[in-house]
């Protein structure tokens, strides 16, 4: 019952905010793989998503844990598409031009599901 009501919640959500989503590319690194005597490989793989992105209050910022040109954002996963992580990369904006970092993923579960992702991003 809980599961169905957040998941009815999100998807009200996402259906008031698609005014506001840009698209973008996520940009997630599988684990590099080492073996010995050979270079470290990793490959990215890009996923196209809608974000919406917002700036942080100034009473958010602390100059160190969260910056002034950090900001929020907020991804509506879609069927078959990876969960954000740390470390992984946002572009966005003319070209896919501008490059963000996460630095932290809240994410907002719906019993095993995540139901959203809350962002942190920095310029990267």
């Amino acid at each position: 019952m809980l599961k169905s009501t957040i998941l009815s919640g999100v998807a009200k959500a996402k259906s008031s905010l698609q005014d506001l989503a840009i698209p973008a590319k996520l940009v997630s690194r599988t684990p590099t793989v080492h073996v010995p005597g050979v270079a470290p490989v990793s490959t990215e793989v890009v996923t196209d998503i809608s974000i919406v992105l917002s700036s942080y209050r100034e009473k958010e910022i602390d100059g160190d844990r969260i910056k002034a040109s950090d900001l929020a954002g907020i991804i509506f996963p879609e069927d078959g598409q990876p969960v954000p992580e740390s470390n992984d990369l946002v572009k966005y904006g003319p070209n896919f031009s501008t490059i963000m970092r996460i630095l932290a993923n809240n994410k907002v579960m719906a019993g095993e599901d995540v139901a959203l992702s809350q962002v942190q991003l920095r310029l990267a």
